[in-house]
């Protein structure tokens, strides 16, 4: 009767650790993590190297600042492009402003519709500047903390600028807010703005740009002016503007248009993410799957560091994968190859001097017929140009900004791009060996900060 019951608990016990490896239960991994939290501890004490302390992090710091010039390089050219693409070139909408480069790191905490941007020099920044990308107008600055500024979207419901549909007979409204919600869209697209009192309630089809015309409701809104919103479309009936950006995961770079001489004697040149001092040195304590399935690893670094959930984990200047969840003296790492894994992508096509904008990639897992691939599911909200037929081409990936803990410019690898994957979707092959032993680093400080 013993054996049976112990046959019996085991059984039970083994039933339910499979079920928390699938689909894990907060409060039960908290107690875990903090149950083994002083074994953990004591990993760490009985390295004898442990103990040369700041000597050693002051080693471990300068190999990082040491490796790889041409990789750094290839990032900052990278980077110079992607501001590139985000900065407006026609005359009529560079003409009288001064134009402010600035990288997202991401979303204020709790509101999706709130940018968090960064700027190299704040001289000249203040509450009602507009925000561009490219020729688009995607938000106004609300906030201003040195070189830290928010930015209120226009998907906010609490945001509206005057627009005109630009036609033989201009057509004016107010545009702002999202036309439908974002949880009943059931395939990936471009985001639909609200509009509101048009002048015309049938509106054809067509471009809309913005033009404010009252000046005391919007000072700074004459700054903006002529920079688009989208297209007009009613295939729904209703009036509403297509966007022609992607407000979810697109967004790696903008500009904010200041009135011409605010910005006199400031810098716009922003340090590279990748080579600050936000990063700390770490080592694999398990390698863990707890199913066939899963990907992940246990790192020696946690919140006494600074590190946080989201953050970036990575070898060299390669993305390993990120925080899933933060201990006092270590940290859980989802691994690329952990099935749901998201991350922001842009791609180097070969022969193509363009980088490519992605936008969100979330991983499938490795292919049961080639384990060195990872299959994404690429989340296509803005139509991508490719070269050729667009069927299928070969790229290396970086990522994007605007998440906290992951700066843009990491290598993600080679890649294949399949606008029709075997599914009909749109989708993304890695090459992705095992993840690498030894040292690794992990993002920290007040790079984590919402």
């Amino acid at each position: 009767m013993g054996s049976r019951r112990t046959h019996f608990s085991r059984l039970l016990l083994w039933i339910v650790l499979l079920v928390l490896a699938v689909r894990p239960v907060a409060v039960v991994e908290r107690g875990f993590a903090l149950a083994t939290s002083p074994l953990r501890l004591l990993s760490e004490l009985a390295r004898p190297a442990s103990w040369l302390g700041g000597r050693r992090a002051l080693a471990a710091d300068a190999r990082f600042f040491e490796r790889g010039e041409a990789d750094l390089a290839e990032v900052e050219a990278l980077w110079d492009d992607l501001s590139s693409l985000a900065r407006p070139d026609r005359a009529e909408l560079v003409r009288g402003r001064d134009l402010v480069p600035a990288e997202v790191i991401g979303r204020v905490l709790g509101d999706r519709d709130r940018l968090r941007v960064r700027v190299a020099d704040p001289r000249g920044i203040e509450r009602g500047l507009p925000v561009v990308h490219g020729e688009t107008y995607v938000g106004r600055v609300v906030e201003v903390r040195g070189t830290d500024v928010e930015v209120r979207l226009v998907t906010s419901p609490r945001f509206a600028v005057g627009a005109r549909l630009v036609a033989e007979n201009d057509i004016w409204m107010t545009v702002g807010g999202l036309a439908d919600d974002l949880g009943a869209r059931s395939e990936p697209g471009p985001l639909a703005l609200a509009v509101r009192s048009p002048s015309d309630r049938e509106p054809p089809d067509g471009p809309v740009e913005v033009f404010e015309l009252l000046a005391d409701v919007d000072p700074r809104g004459e700054l903006a002016r002529g920079y688009s919103l989208g297209r007009l479309s009613r295939e729904t009936g209703e009036p509403r503007v297509l966007a022609d950006v992607d407000y979810g995961a697109g967004l790696y770079h903008v500009f904010l248009l200041a009135p011409e001489g605010a910005r006199a004697g400031a810098t716009d040149e922003l340090a590279l993410a990748v080579a600050d001092m936000d990063w700390r040195p770490t080592r694999v304590l398990v390698r863990r799957g707890p199913t066939a399935w899963r990907a992940g690893l246990v790192v020696s670094r946690g919140t006494r560091d600074g590190v946080r959930v989201g953050a970036a984990v990575i070898h060299g200047l390669r993305l390993v994968g990120r925080v899933e969840r933060a201990g006092l003296w270590s940290s859980d790492v989802r691994c690329l190859a952990d099935p749901g894994l998201s991350v922001v992508a842009v791609a180097r096509i070969a022969g193509d001097p363009v980088p490519r904008v992605l936008g969100r990639l979330v991983s499938s897992g490795r292919q049961p017929d080639d384990p060195s691939r990872i299959a994404f599911l690429w989340k296509v909200v803005v139509p991508v140009e490719l070269p050729a037929d667009g069927r299928e081409v070969t790229a290396e990936l970086f990522t994007g900004s605007g998440e906290p803990g992951v700066p843009g410019g990491l290598y993600l690898g080679e890649a294949r791009l399949e606008m029709r994957g075997p599914d009909g979707t749109p989708r993304v092959l890695l090459v992705h060996e095992e993840d690498p032993a030894g040292e690794l680093w992990v993002r920290s400080r007040g790079a984590m900060d919402p």
